[in-house]
């Protein structure tokens, strides 16, 4: 997770990360990028928008400008 100057935040969000004791399928395109924002001012992220679909697994996220840095893994 990563926050901007704004406190809006950056989500990785690896959604199929060891399904299985196996690990199978670990490497479905069903990983995400969501910025998530306080838009009522109380502290709580109320707010989702996804900024990058259909990745596999990814690792890290730092927010910069008017975008991201994204680390994902390659199939």
């Amino acid at each position: 997770m990563a926050f901007d100057p704004d406190v809006e935040s950056g989500s990785s969000k690896m959604r199929s990360y060891m399904p299985n004791v196996e690990g199978k399928k670990e490497r479905a395109p069903t990983g995400r990028i969501s910025i998530l924002e306080d838009t009522d001012g109380d502290g709580r992220m109320d707010k989702s928008t996804i900024f990058m679909d259909h990745m596999v697994l990814p690792r890290a996220i730092s927010i910069v400008r008017d975008g991201a840095l994204v680390a994902n893994r390659l199939i």
